[in-house]
């Protein structure tokens, strides 16, 4: 469990949207921020619970085996194409997600800004491999316990050493903060800027073990968006 201490005058910042649209309607058996073993159902359109953390339970590996690494992504892809299930999926290389799995477990949390009308949503990304969770700031600052991931990524590394590939999803748990097109931006985001050196350094890192000296407004001015 990551040590929040050290964040709190930056959580407790004024950022994005005071309300994001929608509502949140978990239930009493959500998957709940910080009780990683707590997953459950949860209000709303997609109401996709985390996926199961073994590979083989989600599809027949024995078919995925003797096809080549490329092949094995494509079918990947287009086995979450359905993006009414509420779930997307993604890919990395071995040694990107080994880089991604040293710089989670050095800095395990972060923020993302989304775009949204009239503003933007703040998310909180907490890493627990092999899971990441996102919940919002607000939510976060009502209730650190009781904060909802409404985004959950799940990394499959059963297949690193043979393809070099590990395989990711993500399960969102209803449409009010996020929908599948956003969740797919980021996904893209979180993979960036914690496998890239530079960012992961100018950005991740800093805000974790350098607080004073990260910029929201710099960092929104990085993404392109507009801070004020």
């Amino acid at each position: 469990m990551a040590s929040w201490g050290p964040l709190e005058g930056l959580l407790g910042a004024s950022w994005g949207l005071s309300r994001p649209p929608g509502g949140l309607r978990a239930s009493s058996g959500g998957l709940f921020w910080g009780l990683p073993g707590g997953f459950g159902g949860g209000g709303g359109a997609f109401q996709s619970l985390p996926s199961p953390a073994e590979l083989d339970r989600i599809v027949k590996l024995e078919t995925l085996l003797p096809k080549p690494a490329v092949q094995v992504a494509d079918v990947w892809s287009k086995y979450h194409e359905d993006e009414s299930k509420g779930r997307v999926g993604s890919t990395l290389s071995a040694s990107h997600f080994s880089r991604l799995a040293a710089n989670a477990k050095e800095s395990p949390i972060f923020l993302l800004p989304v775009p949204k009308p009239g503003g933007f949503l703040s998310l909180l990304v907490q890493c627990q491999l092999p899971r990441l969770l996102v919940t919002t700031v607000e939510e976060y600052r009502r209730s650190p316990i009781d904060a909802v991931s409404h985004l959950t990524l799940t990394y499959y590394t059963e297949l690193s050493t043979s393809k070099g590939l590990v395989l990711v999803r993500g399960d969102l748990l209803t449409r009010d903060h996020l929908d599948p097109f956003e969740a797919k931006a980021v996904v893209k985001q979180i993979h960036h800027y914690y496998t890239d050196p530079k960012a992961y350094r100018n950005q991740v890192w800093k805000f974790n073990h350098n607080t004073a000296a990260w910029s929201f407004t710099d960092f929104l001015n990085e993404l392109g968006y507009k801070s004020g």
